[in-house]
């Protein structure tokens, strides 16, 4: 078996993407049956996920291999989701123009560059963030006298 393939790192992916899918259906419902909501409730999980996993990344980082797995590819991976927003683009919220139309590509490519703005901006902010808060833990432990 090839490393990164044991079981025990199936499992931990597998049980966090049930996990973040599951986060997901329930966060998803809170925006009720208004497709406008589910739209922007696709957008607000998708980059408070991003957010996330890159927190997730820099702390993980050093871990073993099934906490990145049960964190990032399966927790993360299973909030987050890419299809949502592809489908948003080929079906547009009632009410909003027809995907096929002028204006309708035209609000489809917006879509895409506000979550991918939103995304990179996110992954941005998260992996600052991780990185300020390990600064500060190993400061602490440091004027703790601890080892790192």
């Amino acid at each position: 078996m090839r490393p990164g393939f044991a079981p025990h790192v199936l499992a931990a992916v597998f049980l966090g993407g049930a996990v973040g899918t599951l986060t997901r259906w329930g966060l998803q419902s809170l925006a009720g049956s208004d497709p406008l909501g589910a739209a922007l409730a696709t957008l607000v999980i998708n980059t408070a996920g991003v957010f996330g996993m890159a927190a997730a990344a820099a702390w993980t980082a050093q871990g073993p291999l099934w906490a990145k797995g049960l964190v990032n590819a399966g927790f993360f991976g299973g909030l987050t989701t890419f299809s949502a927003v592809m489908l948003l683009l080929v079906r547009p919220p009632a009410g909003a123009v027809s995907g096929s139309s002028a204006a309708g590509l035209l609000l489809s490519a917006g879509w895409i560059a506000l979550s991918v703005s939103l995304g990179w901006a996110a992954a941005r902010l998260g992996a600052s963030w991780a990185a300020g808060a390990s600064a500060w833990r190993a400061a602490a432990r440091s004027r703790r006298g601890e080892a790192s």
